[in-house]
């Protein structure tokens, strides 16, 4: 049986980048571990910041051992979205290099680097409008967008989207920018397609992001409808 050590991943002293040591409580949650099409292994789940503190250009590590406890495998990656607001949570995605990796034992996800921020981040003045999720013959569609009600056009959005079991873990992450600006009482679609998906996901959620430093919008799990084609 597989064991996994995700902790929940409590640092009590996070070392961030430039020797930054931050008191903090960051835990590695809802995650599991899958094979792809390709045969290359992923973790994916969520980091729960606990803390009011804020950070960007956070790292993971994620490790995979053998029986006898040796680390075997090792990659890194961001979380998405890559800020770190207070009380919140993002999403990742942790893909190891090597193709057709043996099935581990355990493994082992934590933060390892990342650059604090003093305050809060500054607030973007997102909101979604109309947001539903569609399965048609195996393939996901969300259907919806985002609106700006903020004073500031943004250029640099971006999408990060999990899809969730109906007990709440995550089985599959993808990320993508977003194409096109958003100024000030715009709205842009959300082209969240997923072409293969577990079709033991029953909901979705979204992220939408408009830089490494200002605030991020996340929806509500949204569920998945069946349709027929």
């Amino acid at each position: 049986m597989l064991s996994v050590i995700r902790k929940p991943v409590v640092a009590a002293s996070l070392l961030f980048a430039l020797a930054v040591t931050s008191v903090a409580a960051r835990c590695i949650e809802d995650d599991s571990i899958y094979v792809d099409e390709g045969g290359y292994t992923h973790i994916v789940g969520h980091m729960t910041n606990e803390t009011d503190i804020a950070a960007s250009s956070v790292t993971l590590r994620g490790q995979l051992f053998d029986a006898g406890g040796n680390v075997y495998a090792e990659t890194t990656a961001l979380l998405c979205p890559m800020s770190v607001q207070g009380k919140s949570q993002n999403a990742f995605d942790l893909r190891f290099p090597q193709p057709n990796l043996p099935r581990p034992a355990r493994y082992e996800v934590r933060p390892i680097s990342g650059n604090t921020i003093a305050g809060s981040l500054p607030a973007s003045h997102l909101a979604f409008q109309d947001l539903a999720a569609y399965r048609v013959e195996g393939t996901l569609a969300v259907a919806g967008s985002v609106r700006n009600d903020g004073a500031s056009t943004y250029s640099e959005l971006l999408y990060c989207s999990a899809a969730y079991d109906a007990g709440g873990k995550m089985l599959r992450m993808q990320w993508s920018p977003l194409q096109g600006s958003l100024a000030p009482g715009q709205t842009l679609r959300v082209p969240v397609v997923w072409p293969v998906l577990p079709p033991e996901a029953t909901h979705v959620s979204i992220w939408v992001a408009v830089g490494p430093s200002a605030q991020w919008l996340k929806s509500d799990k949204i569920a998945i409808q069946n349709r027929n084609p």
